[in-house]
């Protein structure tokens, strides 16, 4: 059976894969539908002020193969920082990967 996780929900150490994906990156779209990746990080900032009313949250997923558009400062992962992103990337949803 499929399970489906919100972004915001992703366990740091689990692998995930996602559905359909475009995510930008320095001003460009790339798919990344279907790649696999492990959660490295997911943090809510509670030590800062809120922003639109939320409290800040990075979620950094490492991918498993390595990407060109991905290497150097962004070390493979790709990066969802709410709320500053909740129009693009809200709604992502990825599935527990085994």
């Amino acid at each position: 059976m499929t399970k489906y996780v919100k972004i915001k929900d992703c366990v740091v150490g689990k692998k995930y894969r996602f559905e359909k994906h475009e995510h930008t990156v320095t001003s460009y779209d790339y798919n990344y539908s279907y790649m696999t990746g492990t959660c490295v990080t997911n943090q809510v900032y509670t030590d800062r002020e809120k922003v639109f009313g939320e409290y800040e949250q990075l979620i950094e997923i490492k991918l498993d193969f390595p990407r060109p558009e991905l290497q150097g400062e962004f070390d493979n992962k790709l990066m969802f920082y709410f709320p500053h992103d909740n129009e693009i990337y809200n709604k992502v949803k990825v599935v527990e990967y085994e």
